[in-house]
């Protein structure tokens, strides 16, 4: 019986202690946790950091995502107009030639 009771007061006294002790982090200096410290304002400055940081990184996002639909656009139009200069090398291509200039030019490559 004796065991029984010494357990229980030994309950009720831990009981007791963390119900008064109170939570560790709201105390100031005592408590393990405190908002005095040089660690909570470099974590704050850290974290302010990081934000900006995100903040740059969105703008710059956006900013790529513009460059590269210029990008598109230009890259796209130079594939038109290559396809405009072959369309202009087939015609001149198909045009029928004089066969005196066709002798000269040919006189000419051979005296190279």
């Amino acid at each position: 019986m004796l065991t029984k009771k010494s357990f229980s007061l030994f309950i009720y006294f831990i009981s007791v202690f963390i119900l008064l002790g109170g939570c560790a982090t709201g105390r100031g200096t005592r408590g393990l946790v405190s908002d005095l410290g040089t660690g909570t304002s470099e974590y704050r400055g850290i974290t302010g950091e990081i934000r900006d940081g995100q903040a740059e990184l969105g703008i710059t996002g956006a900013r790529i995502e513009e460059r590269s639909g210029e990008l598109e656009r230009s890259i796209s139009r130079g594939a038109e107009t290559i396809q405009s200069i072959r369309a202009i090398i087939q015609q001149v291509r198909g045009r029928p030639v004089e066969a005196a200039l066709v002798e000269e030019w040919r006189n000419r490559q051979s005296e190279k």
